[in-house]
């Protein structure tokens, strides 16, 4: 992205110095900016270098380069330009400038200060735009954004001070951004100070970015660095003007603020001048409320001064844009001018000479510079100073030349985005980017004299939400060949409704407006629009109506529906706002002005013609933008009325041809008429206002609108007799009932040209027109119930006989019947035959009398829709009777009564007649009628201030009504004593409901009555003195009443007490007027007491407290004599809701205190300190409650305790501890407020991006700690007695300031730089002051220390991981301090090693383990000087420390661990090492703990008969007894019994999902026992018994897979000591085989070698540096004795459980080999491995502790191999015979195997082997073992021959040949079996 200059001229900041060049310098240091980061692989080698020096840029905006990077020379050395290499052609290529970087600075380092006689003295301000580093003797390094005060320089060279750090030197000029310092001097600009410390933070983050690879996040801070560089280089300008300054000042706070919020950064608020608030400047419960409101988006309010609502100078989108992003606007502002000229040029070629055009006609970019210029210059600006008249030339000529001047005039024009704002008036101030596009700066607040004019013009009320669209009509590129009407209107598509009239232009032929100064100036601005209107189903229309032929017959015409009406036309030019002045436009005027009158012959017929639609949605910027909008036409001219739908839908619509569309510029303001009128200035002088069809929602007093809508919609129209349906054209006009004609009283859309005669647009060709067209009639007051509207209906005919009326019409206006306006909606009017030869113009509206007979036309009508918008014409009746009372004074309690039926909208605009006839009619008939005006203006004033009704309420309206208005000086003499007896009386529910709600108003009214009648009463000279007494006893007795209403205690009174507690604060301002505030304090105060507590009416006790609040926040408290008054209610009220379990109830109270805290410490100085004494009796209540409250009010409780604590005076909180009544209650509130406070001390109360807040928190701590220390030494001593009270406050005070030392937003180590900087400056270490107090204090303890060891060991070693060294000093001095003390008293230390270890093993489960080993030595070396230097400790100091550093040793094992599942047998043998030592030095308590940790590992790891044997650890340490327990890890405080059944029930269960059930079984029948011998519970042991029936069955008939056993041998220096040359045996997992476990080891050790031999490997391999594996499967050896009956399964499971022996047999052969019969020399070696433990056990891995060997002769393995196969055989006879197995395939091949085999010969091999006499001579002692194998050989056939049975029993059809086989086999088997 590239960089634009932002100035025009060489703007000097120091001789030979361009801003071009140096912006050009600044840009190329921050090119990061324009970068992207490099991918994650290329991350790290691409961070290397990114600091060295700035990337290169790609050029500048002319396509001459950028410096690629700042390179410090020698001065006069190589270019004049030296170290701006690349300004002039500089550096090219990436590696030319890094060989240009080195010879820079191997120049730096040589040039030194005594180069000093080329230097001059300047006064000049610079900053850091690249990161300098010093390589030389003198120079200073600088940071990104460091500000420098310059006090000499050479060409390339400067020497300066640093603001930032003080340090001084010199540094090249390539590196900084020059200014003068003598004017806008920045040094001491907090805004610019702070500027140039957020660049210099975020440039370290963006680099950190940058070399991370972090894509989104560098996209987002580079965006931020832009804009805020932009802004830093307009502010840094010696050119921008001061009111500019003060706008950017508001910019730059709030994006920083903004970004600073997105990063999740701190978060800083702002006061209205834009510096930070702070405790200093700032109270505490507004910096609170400032920070909610920035946390929650809504930060205007404190970014900006309250006059800051105007737009800024740098919107969100302007501040942001780039150059490439402006020359892109102004490039497409170009192509639609070289798009028009082109455009123009074709259609000039047709045209006559008449109708040429000059090339200034086609003005799209007044006075704009080209775009060839913007691209190119970088540092000379374009001219916006033309003048509007330039744009005209005086002739014109008819040449071609002047079409191609024209083209070349628009493709060298820049038409701005933002529209020709310079056509309207001269620029204020500097364009944000020049050349591009030209930007206003406003002031902030707009125009002081236009807001003024706002607020008296409206009673000081101004209206919100309302939006003013800016229209700028541009251009009509449309070649229509007539003078054309262009409509303009907004509408919403979803409720098909007008939301504004249209707004009409006139142009000619040559489309230009007919009036002259409108030229350049078609502009019109839709007023009041609703947030509802501007929505995204608004949509703007263009309707453009062709004046002229019935059928065009110009040159160049074409048919675009029927008789070239639609899109027909041909022309010579464009039409445009630009204007041109020419021979004919007089006459064109003319003939403009002629087809708008009556005539019976005439041309000038309006025809529709096209028709544009666009939706506004995201186009409606607050910044003007051209748009063009495509013009269609409808297939049909019938269809225009439906225009917008067809072309959404693209339905039976076309465009028009060679219409290349129309031109427009949008604006949105989101502001009133008058702040815009204010903010545009000169821009909307002399702009129309296009208002909606329609009342406002609240309608001011003093409006004046009397306006009738028609919509003249459609007709019906018979044929008559001609050949083709009639051109109808509709003729209306409003007469007066003699016939004459109103003149000017019709307008068409917004129009300064009023019409007498209103004609249609004529639809060719159909006898059912459609018009749709509006229009306003506006006809005086007093005519309009003499008025109708009169209509003609003609046929046009195209030739010359013009028009002939074939049927007329007429509608009244007002109603004969009651003199009532005519009702809105559809009105469908008979046609009727024109009378012939009759005198009486107004024959049709007398009927009879006339003597004439309407004759009807057939089935012929005219429909049409009125529309009635006025504040003095009604459709109602009793409205209208009300009006005009005088009429009927006999009857006014008829007119009164039926007034209560009028409707809201009626009321909504009558609302100031209405109002002035009901007081009238009082101060007529006095007393008589008081009841009914009562109900009348109850009525009136809910329908006006009634919320629940309509989204508004006219309350602004009511104000400035009786402001300005009101008439009525006896009102109050009537209404108030009405009102008295009204409330004292017994009414309905509903009545005092209703007049509760608008009493309000009502007493309004009475207050300004009793004004106009004693200003009255003084100007006839009478004594007021009595009246006002009098009034004032009438007022009391009205809030007596009041009062007495709010005492009842009916249900059906709730909801009126309601009401009354909601509406009664708004009196206190008229109430003002009559009693002083101490007499308003107790009418209040009485009020709120009368209001009884009941904790069950939610509703009435929130309405309650909302009162106090407004009370509270408003003058009263001000006031010293009210507030007397004030202070005992508020307090006794809040107290009772502070403690309701009702949330809304705590949030309101709480809210009363925060307002009452901030009151105090903004507004008041001499009463301060005793009214915040007052708040202090909430400090118990507060501490009792603020746990109980929602998260969101215990947050604002809490900052109300604060702000009470850090309010204070030194000499309250002792002084409100010692007037508490007992000691009792004195120690309750100290050790309440000193937890909450270590609480909030340990986890802040406010977000940690609070930094101010946060601050403030512990500044409250700190108060209260220096406070206490000595207030609590010198009251609450501690004694040396066991039950000391006191220790219950010193225990929590001095956790408290260990909390404060150990807080993390305390932790100044861990900030950055400057945010250290900044707390240190603020507020110090607060750390350290504390840390001196808890010294001084402690060491007052003596050898009272250790009574501490249960509450301060853990949280002082916690302070040992800090890593400020006078804390850990502090930390380890107290711990030691214990030791010693508990030494001295107990010659021991048993409590201080228990409260260690505990602590230390909570510590190292929270921290990472480099922590934990730091600790550990920081520890060890610590205390060993501590021991070292105290020697009466001696033995008991050594293994006390000994013992801690083996219990950190092992905790330090178990955290170092990876937490990857590959580990979890070093983890769980890390842990079992761990649980040992606690065992073994009796820390039962953290064993237990342990033992749960490492059941809940095995069971996440699914390992879950290990965690049932982890469990019964704890549970085998229990007995079966009935001793009390206290709780421990999970377990309540229960008997042993109860927590050993616990136990087992879970190690049940556990071995239950293992399918251990044996082990089960055994617990079970244990657990039974308790049962059935103990306890007699009998429905435990059937439950119990019914588990273990269940687990009997599923051994003999769930099959089980046991897993298999590996021996894992661990060889070389590089394993760990605890592996290294040892071997395990591992129990696999379930069907896990040799390749999965292989697998799993190698994932551990990957660089690891396996081993590939079985044998030990030899002794080097164990000194050998690598890493060697041996892995190979190992047997189980049971050493149970199993008896005959005993089941296969449950044989099984012993062969694989509970066996620590495990044993590998390999073959080999000795002597010579018998290839005859391999048996006779196979021998088997036997290795035997014994274990340390038996599995399964709590871990799945144990070490090897014996091997033993034996060698197995060639019988004995013959002997072991037949039984090993009759043990398989057996297993699966017993497994298929219960038919458990689904597939008999295993079953078949190993029975085939063992036939093949036996077959083949084995039986004979053994015969010839072991059977012959010859062996048994050899091997005498072979004689038994001989009868095993003969015995195991019989055995087989047996087995063989019953397993052949079930088989054939189970086997299918398919393998019965299989079968058989196998049977054959078996026979022959048989038949040869004689051994």
């Amino acid at each position: 992205m590239s960089w634009v200059s932002r100035g025009g001229r060489d703007s000097q900041a120091g001789r030979g110095t361009r801003p071009s060049l140096l912006m050009g310098t600044a840009r190329s240091s921050i090119s990061l900016l324009s970068e992207s980061p490099p991918s994650s692989s290329s991350s790290s080698s691409s961070s290397s270098s990114s600091s060295s020096s700035p990337p290169s840029s790609a050029g500048g905006r002319g396509g001459r380069p950028l410096p690629r990077a700042p390179v410090p020379a020698l001065p006069g050395a190589g270019s004049p330009r030296g170290g701006r290499g690349g300004a002039g052609g500089g550096l090219r290529g990436r590696g030319a400038a890094r060989g240009a970087r080195a010879n820079g600075a191997a120049a730096a380092r040589r040039l030194t200060v005594r180069d000093a006689q080329q230097w001059r003295k300047v006064d000049l301000l610079a900053v850091a735009v690249h990161q300098f580093q010093a390589a030389g003797e003198g120079q200073v390094t600088l940071q990104f954004g460091d500000q420098v005060r310059v006090h000499a320089r050479t060409l390339d060279w400067c020497s300066g001070r640093v603001v930032q750090s003080g340090e001084q030197g010199i540094f090249p000029v390539a590196y900084v951004h020059l200014r003068p310092a003598k004017r806008h001097l920045h040094e001491d600009d907090p805004v610019m100070h702070e500027l140039y410390s957020v660049l210099v933070e975020w440039n370290k983050l963006l680099q950190s970015y940058y070399r991370k690879a972090m894509r989104r996040e560098f996209g987002v801070m580079r965006d931020r660095l832009k804009t805020l560089w932009l802004m830093h280089t307009e502010l840094a300008s010696p050119t921008t003007p001061l009111e500019t300054q003060k706008q950017l000042r508001h910019e730059i706070i709030e994006k920083i603020e903004e970004g600073r919020r997105a990063m999740g950064l701190d978060v800083m608020a702002r006061n209205a001048d834009g510096q930070r608030a702070t405790l200093e400047n700032t109270a505490v419960i507004q910096l609170y409320r400032m920070h909610q409101e920035l946390s929650s988006g809504d930060a205007s309010r404190h970014l900006l001064s309250a006059s800051a609502s105007s737009p800024s100078a740098y919107s969100a989108v302007a501040v942001a844009a780039s150059s490439s992003a402006a020359s892109t606007n102004a490039s497409r502002g170009a192509a639609a001018a070289q798009a028009a000229a082109a455009y123009a040029a074709v259609v000039s070629q047709s045209s006559s000479a008449s109708s040429a055009f000059s090339a200034s006609a086609l003005n799209l970019a007044d006075g704009a510079s080209s775009s060839g210029s913007a691209a190119s210059s970088s540092s000379s600006s374009s001219s916006f100073s033309s003048s509007p008249s330039s744009s005209f030339s005086a002739g014109s000529s008819s040449s071609s030349s002047s079409a191609s001047s024209s083209a070349a005039s628009a493709s060298s024009g820049s038409a701005t985005e933002h529209g020709d704002s310079s056509r309207a008036h001269k620029p204020s101030g500097p364009s944000l980017v020049r050349g591009a596009t030209t930007r206003h700066l406003i002031p902030v607040g707009g125009s002081s004299s236009g807001g003024g004019a706002a607020g008296a013009g409206t009673g000081g009320y101004t209206e919100s939400g309302l939006t003013q669209v800016l229209l700028d009509f541009k251009i009509l590129m449309c070649p229509v060949g007539e003078p054309v009407e262009v409509y303009f209107s907004l509408w919403n598509r979803q409720d098909n409704r007008r939301l504004t009239e249209e707004f009409q232009m006139l142009l000619t032929s040559q489309g230009m407006p007919f009036d002259h100064t409108k030229i350049n100036n078609m502009k019109t601005l839709f007023r009041d629009l609703s947030a509802e209107d501007v929505c995204a189903d608004t949509y703007l229309l263009c309707r453009l109506v062709r004046r002229g032929r019935l059928v065009y017959e110009g040159k160049g015409a074409e048919s675009g529906g029927g008789g070239g009406g639609l899109g027909g036309g041909g022309g010579s030019s464009m039409m445009s706002s630009s204007g041109l002045s020419g021979p004919g436009m007089a006459s064109m005027a003319g003939q403009a002005g002629s087809s708008s009158g009556g005539g019976d012959e005439r041309v000038g017929y309006r025809r529709p013609f096209g028709f544009a639609v666009m939706p506004l949605g995201r186009r409606l910027t607050a910044e003007p933008a051209d748009t063009t909008l495509q013009i269609y036409a409808p297939t049909h001219e019938n269809y225009f009325y439906d225009m917008p739908e067809l072309v959404l839908k693209k339905r039976d619509v076309a465009e028009v041809a060679r219409a290349k569309g129309l031109v427009v510029a949008l604006r949105r303001l989101d502001c009133s008429y008058e702040e815009a009128c204010a903010r545009l200035g000169d821009e909307l002088s002399g702009v129309p206002c296009t208002r909606a069809p329609s009342l406002p929602s609240v309608i001011l007093p003093g409006t004046v609108r009397d306006d009738l809508y028609v919509l003249v919609d459609s007709a019906e129209i018979s044929q008559d007799r001609k050949r083709t349906a009639k051109n109808v054209e509709v003729e209306m006009s409003v007469r007066l009932q003699n016939g004459e004609i109103v003149p000017n009283a019709l307008y068409v859309g917004q129009s300064d040209a009023p019409l007498s005669v209103y004609r249609s647009p004529v639809i060719y060709h159909t006898n059912s027109p459609r018009w749709n067209e509006q229009v306003r009639l506006a006809v005086p007051v007093n005519a309009f119930g003499h008025a109708h509207l009169f209509f003609s209906l003609s046929h046009c005919g195209s030739g010359s006989k013009g028009t002939r009326p074939f049927a007329q019409a007429f509608l009244r206006l007002t109603k004969q019947s009651d003199d009532t306006v005519v009702d809105n909606g559809q009105h469908v009017l008979q046609a009727f035959r024109p009378a012939k030869n009759i005198e009486d113009p107004v024959y049709y509206l007398k009927g009879v009398e006339s003597g004439v007979k309407l004759v009807s036309r057939k089935n012929e009508t005219l429909r049409i829709h009125t529309t009635l918008v006025s504040t003095r014409l009604t459709h109602n009746a009793n409205l209208l009777g009300l009006l005009r009372w005088k009429q009927h004074i006999n009857a006014i309690d008829s007119v009164l009564r039926s007034f209560l039926f009028v409707t809201r909208a009626e009321v909504l605009r009558y609302a100031q007649e209405i109002l002035g006839a009901l007081f009238a009619i009082l101060e007529v008939k006095n007393t008589a009628v008081v009841s009914l005006v009562y109900d009348a203006l109850v009525h009136t004033v809910t329908l006006l201030v009634d919320t629940r009704l309509e989204k508004m309420d006219s309350r602004p309206a009511l104000d400035l009504y009786i402001a300005e208005y009101f008439q009525g000086e006896l009102v109050h003499r009537y209404l108030l004593p009405f009102l008295r007896e009204f409330f004292s009386s017994q009414q309905s529910t509903k009545q005092l409901i209703s007049c509760l709600k608008a009493q309000e108003y009502i007493f309004k009214f009475i207050i300004a009555s009793h004004k106009q009648d004693i200003a009255a009463m003084a100007q006839r000279g009478e004594d007021v003195r009595q009246a006002e007494l009098s009034f004032k006893q009438g007022v009391l007795g009205l809030c007596s009443a009041f009062n007495f209403l709010m005492t009842k205690p009916e249900a059906s009174m709730i909801g009126p007490q309601n009401v009354a507690l909601k509406f009664f604060t708004s009196w206190f301002d008229d109430m003002l007027t009559v009693f002083n505030k101490q007499e308003l304090c107790a009418i209040a105060c009485k009020f709120v007491d009368s209001v009884q507590y009941n904790v069950s009416k939610k509703q009435r006790n929130a309405s309650k407290l909302l009162v106090l609040e407004k009370i509270a926040t408003g003058p009263l408290y001000l006031h010293d004599g009210a507030r007397q008054l004030l202070v005992p209610t508020l307090i006794t009220q809040i107290q009772k809701h502070l403690e309701s379990p009702n949330v809304e109830e705590n949030a309101i109270s709480i809210s009363i205190i925060a307002s009452l805290l901030n009151t105090i410490q903004s507004s008041m100085q001499e009463a301060a300190a005793g009214c915040l004494w007052d708040l202090l009796t909430f400090l118990p209540t507060l501490l009792r409650v603020i746990p109980s409250f929602d998260p969101y009010t215990r947050m604002d409780a809490t900052a109300c305790l604060l702000a009470m604590l850090y309010m204070m005076r030194l000499d309250h909180l002792p002084k409100f501890v010692t007037a508490l009544r007992s000691k009792k209650e004195q120690i309750t509130f100290l050790s309440g407020l000193f937890l909450t406070l270590e609480k909030l001390a340990l986890r802040c109360a406010f977000p940690d991006n609070w930094l101010v807040l946060c601050m403030f928190q512990y500044e409250a701590c700190k108060k209260v700690i220096m406070l206490m220390a000595g207030f609590l030494a010198q009251f609450f001593p501690l004694q040396s007695t066991v039950e000391d009270s006191n220790l219950e406050i010193w225990s929590p005070f001095l956790r408290l300031c260990v909390a404060v030392m150990n807080a993390p937003s305390l932790a100044l180590e861990h900030f950055s730089a400057s945010k250290q900087q900044s707390i240190r400056q603020s507020h110090g270490d607060m750390r350290m002051v504390v840390s001196e107090k808890f010294t001084q204090v402690w060491e007052g303890f003596g050898t009272l220390k250790s009574r501490f060891l249960f509450d301060l060991m853990r949280p002082l070693l916690q302070l040992f991981l800090q890593e400020n060294e006078p804390l850990r000093e502090v930390a380890i001095t107290s711990v030691f301090g214990m030791l010693v003390a508990e030494y001295e008293q107990t010659k021991g230390v048993q409590v201080t090693t228990t409260q260690t270890i505990l602590s230390l093993d909570s510590i190292a489960t929270s921290v990472n383990p480099d922590v934990l080993k730091a600790f550990t030595k920081q520890f060890e070396v610590c205390l060993r000087r501590k021991i070292s230097a105290h020697p009466s400790l001696g033995k008991a100091g050594e293994e006390y420390l000994e013992g801690m550093l083996s219990l950190l040793s092992l905790l330090l094992e178990l955290r170092t661990l990876p937490l990857g599942p590959e580990y979890e047998d070093e983890r769980t043998i890390a842990t079992i090492e761990l649980m040992e030592y606690l065992k073994r030095t009796d820390r039962m308590e953290t064993y237990i703990k342990y033992v749960e940790m490492l059941v809940q590992n095995h069971c996440k790891s699914s390992n879950f008969v290990e965690a049932g044997y982890t469990l019964l650890l704890h549970g085998q340490m229990i007995p079966w007894e009935d001793t009390i327990l206290d709780a421990a890890a999970d377990f309540p405080r229960q008997s042993a019994r109860d927590r050993k059944e616990s136990i087992y029930l879970r190690a049940v269960e556990l071995f239950n999902k293992g399918k251990m059930w044996e082990k089960a079984i055994e617990l079970a029948k244990e657990l039974l026992h308790e049962y059935d011998d103990f306890l007699y519970d009998y429905n435990k042991v059937s439950d119990l018994m019914e588990q273990t029936s269940t687990f009997y069955r599923n051994i003999v008939t769930d099959q089980r897979y046991f897993s298999e056993y590996f021996l894992v041998g661990y060889y070389g220096k590089g394993f760990n000591r605890n592996l290294r040359g040892k071997q395990f045996v591992y129990r696999g997992f379930e069907l896990e085989r040799i390749a999965e476990f292989v697998q799993r080891i190698r994932r551990k050790y990957p660089d690891a070698e396996l081993l590939k031999s079985t044998e030990a490997p030899p002794a080097s391999f164990h000194e050998t540096a690598g890493q060697h594996l041996q892995v190979f499967n190992v047997k189980p050896l049971s050493s149970t004795e199993f008896h005959p009956n005993m089941p296969l399964m449950v044989r099984e499971f012993y062969e694989n459980n509970n066996v620590n022996s495990f044993v590998y047999a390999k073959p080999f052969r000795k002597g010579a080999d018998d290839k005859a019969n391999e048996f006779k020399n196979l021998w088997i070696r036997k290795i035997t491995y014994t274990t340390a433990d038996s599995f399964p056990t709590i871990h799945r891995r144990t070490e090897i502790l014996q091997v033993t060997q034996e060698e197995l002769s060639p019988i004995e393995n013959a002997v072991a191999t037949i039984n090993s196969k009759n043990s398989e055989l057996n297993r699966l006879i017993e497994q298929y015979k219960l038919g458990s197995q689904p597939s008999l395939a295993p079953f078949t091949m190993v029975l085939t195997g063992v036939l093949d085999a036996v077959v083949a010969g084995g039986v004979d091999k053994y015969k010839s082997a072991f059977f012959v006499p010859q062996y048994l001579a050899e091997n005498p002692s072979h004689q038994s073992i001989v009868n095993d194998l003969k015995a195991a050989l019989n055995s087989q056939l047996a087995i063989l021959d019953h397993a052949m049975t079930i088989h054939g029993n189970l086997c299918s059809g398919e393998i019965k040949q299989l079968q058989a086989h196998l049977e054959s086999k078996l026979s022959t088997l048989k038949a040869s079996w004689s051994i």
